[in-house]
C-alpha cells in the first residue's frame, strides 16, 4: 500500500507529465507553421494559465481582507468611536473595492496578460509544493 507522500509524489508526477505533453504539442503546432514564433508559441502555451490565476488571486484576496475586518463599529456608540476604528473601516472597504474593481477591469496589455500566465504556473508550482510535502494526507483522502 502507499503512504500519503508516495500517493502525492505520482499525482506531482502525473501532472509534470501533462503539462510536459501540453508543451510538446504546442512545440509541434510551432513546427508544422514556421511562421509562428517562438514568443507566440510561449504566449499562447502561458495564456490559459492567466484565466486561472488571476480570478483565483483576486478570491484570495478577497478572502483575506474580509477575514481581517476591522472589529465591528455597528454596536458601538458614536460618540466612542475613535479616528482608527473610522480610518481602520474607511480603509477596509477601499482596499476592498478596488480589489473588486480590478476583478473585473483586466488589463487589455499582451505583456500583463503574460506575466499572469507565468504567475499561475508559479501557482502551480507552489500548489504541487505545498500538496506533496505540507499536506500530503489531502490528495491521499481525495483519491481513496
Amino acid at each position: 500500500m502507499l503512504n500519503d507522500r508516495q500517493l502525492s509524489m505520482g499525482v506531482l508526477a502525473i501532472g509534470v507529465g501533462v503539462l510536459w505533453l501540453a508543451y510538446l504539442a504546442f512545440q509541434r503546432r510551432r513546427l508544422q507553421d514556421p511562421a509562428i514564433s517562438n514568443e507566440e508559441v510561449d504566449r499562447n502555451f502561458f495564456r490559459p494559465l492567466a484565466y486561472i490565476a488571476r480570478p483565483a488571486t483576486y478570491v484570495a484576496l478577497l478572502i483575506a481582507v474580509y477575514s481581517n475586518a476591522p472589529r465591528s463599529v455597528l454596536n458601538i456608540p458614536p460618540a466612542s468611536l475613535t479616528l482608527g476604528d473610522i480610518f481602520g473601516w474607511l480603509a477596509w472597504g477601499a482596499f476592498g473595492l478596488l480589489i473588486f474593481w480590478s476583478a473585473f477591469n483586466p488589463s487589455e496589455n499582451e505583456e500583463t496578460k503574460d506575466l499572469w500566465g507565468i504567475f499561475g504556473l508559479l501557482l502551480l508550482f507552489c500548489g504541487f509544493i505545498y500538496f506533496v510535502y505540507i499536506r500530503p494526507d489531502f490528495i491521499a483522502s481525495l483519491l481513496r
